[in-house]
């Protein structure tokens, strides 16, 4: 092998690397970013957020922000510390750079069948002899950074 060929094939190769190096750059700053929050002022607003099926936090929290999330498909489940509330599912598709904000909203529906649940209900109390209660979340308008 001559040099000339020695430093063409050198070039190249240099070449190739810094492309792969420039592309994978870019990947690293197309990331997500999730937040869920409770405004109520209970203290069974308090939630542990899943993210396909792993916690997101140690302790309940009325806010969780998740980041670093790369472009796929989530599903998020809200979990109260409170026996008498049921758990919230959220499936969606994250795009590059996308920015979700959640707000635990509370709906006016209530269930008395709560074996469905597979939860262990107790008299809140009020005393509503054991009622579900049920909370949605609400996607907000977020502009893209």
């Amino acid at each position: 092998m001559t040099f000339e060929n020695y430093k063409y094939k050198h070039m190249k190769q240099t070449i190739l690397l810094l492309i792969i190096i420039a592309l994978s750059g870019f990947n690293m700053f197309a990331q997500g970013y999730i937040k869920v929050y409770s405004n109520r002022p209970e203290a069974s607003s308090e939630f542990i957020v899943y993210l396909n099926g792993e916690a997101q936090d140690a302790y309940p929290a009325s806010e969780t922000e998740i980041e670093g999330l790369l472009p796929g498909k989530y599903n998020l489940t809200v979990s109260f510390d409170a026996d008498t509330i049921a758990d919230c599912v959220k499936s969606f598709k994250m795009k590059k750079n996308d920015r979700f904000v959640f707000r635990v909203e509370k709906l006016s529906q209530f269930s008395k069948d709560a074996k469905q649940l597979g939860r262990n209900m107790k008299k809140d109390a009020k005393g509503d002899d054991g009622l579900v209660q049920y909370y949605k979340l609400v996607r907000e308008k977020v502009e893209k950074k």
